[in-house]
């Protein structure tokens, strides 16, 4: 049994009518019309190639956000890497740059990097210490000149005795 889907779009130079065959786009455009997004995602992502186009728009959205942290103009906290910036560097404060720069970077990095299953510990500081650290070193891929965070570790960890137990528990301190 075949399903169809008349669509009436109303443009300024007249009405146009559509049928659509395709049971998925059908059902995608009646959940949306319904005012059920959630389920017409849900829909969408089932069908093979409405999955593909849906991901190319994230990864799209991704990149432009990638960008945008990356250009010189309103610089990235990343990109300052004088005496002074490099103390001043938090993790705090680039999870908050992420957070408004970049909402989708940081909404996927939180849901690779955190298990929803876990309780541990471990999985409340992924927020504070993981996301932005990841980030960082995805930002410092795309553009070398990202470095801050990069080169504040090291400068820790040359001088606090790198690789020692005292020398990580300082870093960590020190960061957060």
């Amino acid at each position: 049994m075949f399903s169809f889907c008349k669509v009436h779009i109303n443009y300024p130079s007249g009405k146009q009518r559509k049928v659509l065959k395709d049971c998925d786009i059908a059902h995608v455009i009646k959940y949306l019309v319904l005012g059920k997004n959630k389920t017409a995602f849900n829909t969408a992502i089932k069908n093979e190639e409405l999955a593909f186009q849906l991901t190319e728009i994230v990864f799209k959205l991704t990149d432009a956000e990638c960008q945008g942290l990356c250009k010189k103009e309103n610089a990235s906290i990343l990109r300052h890497i004088s005496p002074a910036d490099l103390v001043e560097l938090k993790l705090e404060k680039l999870k908050g740059e992420l957070c408004l720069k970049a909402p989708m970077l940081t909404k996927l990095l939180s849901n690779i990097c955190k298990s929803k299953r876990s309780k541990s510990k471990s999985q409340v500081r992924v927020d504070e210490v993981v996301i932005p650290t990841a980030a960082s070193v995805i930002l410092y891929s795309r553009c070398l000149e990202m470095s801050a965070l990069a080169y504040r570790l090291g400068l820790i960890l040359r001088h606090a005795g790198a690789g020692t137990l005292v020398g990580i528990t300082f870093l960590i301190e020190i960061l957060y």
